[in-house]
C-alpha cells in the first residue's frame, strides 16, 4: 500500500486524514438524514426503522481506524 501511495505522490499521513474525513463525512450525512426522517415522520414505524438503520450504517459501516492501526502500528517503546 505504501508503494502505491508513493507512486501516486501521496503520503501515508494524507491518506489517513482523507480516509478519516471520508468516514466522518459519511457518518454525519447518515445522521443528518436520519434526523430529518425522524423529525418529519416520527409517528410512522417504518420511518423510525429506516432512521435507526441509517444511524447504524453511519456508525458501523467502515472500520478505517482498525485498518490504519493494522497497516501502521504505533510502537510504545
Amino acid at each position: 500500500m505504501r508503494a502505491n501511495l508513493a507512486d501516486t505522490g501521496l503520503s501515508a499521513g494524507f491518506y489517513a486524514v482523507y480516509r478519516i474525513a471520508l468516514e466522518v463525512g459519511f457518518a454525519v450525512a447518515c445522521g443528518a438524514l436520519a434526523a430529518g426522517i425522524f423529525w418529519r415522520r416520527s409517528d410512522e414505524r417504518m420511518a423510525l426503522f429506516v432512521a435507526l438503520l441509517l444511524v447504524l450504517l453511519g456508525t458501523t459501516f467502515w472500520n478505517t481506524i482498525g485498518a490504519l492501526a493494522l497497516y501502521n502500528p504505533v510502537s510504545t517503546a
